[in-house]
């Protein structure tokens, strides 16, 4: 009996030794798979807390604003055509679920289903059910069901983003045609705003140049008066000196006179208005030249508006010089018909017959 219990024992020893080394491998499996499910767990639950607990609904309806998409022409419309992209828009697609599924590690642990005695609920086969509320499986499984219905959502969105690129894309190029002639366009009004201005200018030349003819007319109108009164006086003076004449032949005839006394007769000499006084020197220069009407446009110096202002103004003539290298040249003879404005311009006439050469801008004028 004490040989078996020897044999028996050694048996015994040699069985433990086997036995501790599946210990240790059961034991280094144990804590892999206690590490995989931990990791897991938590895997779960952070990817659980990124997925949205509900499908995210618009709760007030958006209100969009729709583009013109009418042809842009100079015909005035009340009532454009508008685009109809904003009837396919969802705006749900915008809005975002505050909800979070939360998951917790105690739900994870829950393998089997159990029962309100606390003990497994048994399935069909007899085994603890590991499906059903309450299991970690059912728990997996909405997640899993939430993010496909996530992922769905956001493929919609996508395709909603490729929609909404396409009309930016569109309506990109609407606007950089339309500015493209909007800078046309304002080119184009540039060049006739500065065509007004040059018409303008020439409108206010030529009202000076017709109220200087206008002058003109009214100052020989005034000569003709002037005269056709002076040729009047003359005639009734002829009239008068006729009767004195007759009478004195008939004085002669009556006296029988062979010779008679010659009469002598003084002239009366009359001071009329007279020729402005201005100094020999420089006087300005041509601005502006127009050869049809064979007028230009002179800008006086300082002095020489002060000496033509001083007074009653009167034309006068001046001289147009032009210098080429060291010598000058006589270029025409100006009258100067109007008094200078505020600026110092004013009109001359080109006198006919003076001309040598054409009268050009910057030509000197010279008394």
């Amino acid at each position: 009996m004490g040989k078996l219990l020897k044999v028996l024992t050694v048996f015994l020893f040699l069985l433990t030794i086997p036995a501790f080394i599946f210990g240790l491998a059961n034991f280094q499996k144990r804590e892999l798979l206690i590490g995989r499910t931990s990791k897991l767990e938590r895997a779960v639950i952070e990817l659980a807390s990124t997925i949205e607990k509900a499908a995210p609904e618009a709760t007030d309806p958006a209100t969009h604003t729709s583009w013109d998409i009418d042809e842009v022409t100079d015909r005035p419309l009340d009532a454009p055509a508008e685009s109809d992209f904003w009837e396919s828009y969802e705006d749900k697609l915008e809005a975002s679920a505050e909800e979070r599924i939360i998951v917790s590690a105690e739900e994870l642990s829950r393998y089997y289903k159990m029962g309100p005695d606390g003990k497994p609920v048994l399935d069909h086969r007899g085994l603890p059910a590991t499906e059903g509320p309450g299991t970690m499986s059912e728990v997996i499984k909405k997640v899993a069901e939430r993010a496909k219905e996530q992922y769905t959502l956001l493929g919609q969105t996508r395709n909603q983003l490729i929609a909404v690129r396409e009309k930016l894309e569109e309506v990109a190029e609407l606007l950089n045609e339309e500015k493209r002639l909007r800078r046309a366009n304002l080119a184009e009004i540039k060049t006739l705003k500065e065509k007004i201005t040059s018409l303008e200018d020439t409108i206010v030349q030529k009202d000076a140049e017709i109220a200087r003819v206008n002058r003109e007319k009214d100052d020989l109108q005034d000569q003709n008066n002037s005269l056709t009164n002076t040729i009047a006086e003359r005639d009734q003076e002829i009239q008068s000196l006729n009767a004195t004449i007759a009478q004195l032949k008939e004085e002669i005839t009556r006296l029988s006179v062979d010779h008679g006394e010659g009469s002598r007769s003084s002239g009366v000499s009359g001071k009329g208005k007279g020729d402005i006084l201005l100094a020999p020197g420089d006087k300005g220069v041509i601005t502006r030249v127009e050869k049809e009407d064979a007028f230009v446009i002179v800008q006086l110096n300082e002095e020489t508006v002060k000496e033509i202002t001083s007074g009653d103004f009167a034309p006068v003539e001046m001289m147009v010089y032009r210098k080429t290298g060291d010598t000058e040249i006589i270029v025409t003879r100006i009258r100067i018909t109007n008094p200078p404005n505020e600026k110092g311009k004013t009109i001359a006439d080109n006198i006919f017959g003076w001309e040598q050469t054409p009268v050009e801008v910057g030509d000197v004028v010279r008394y």
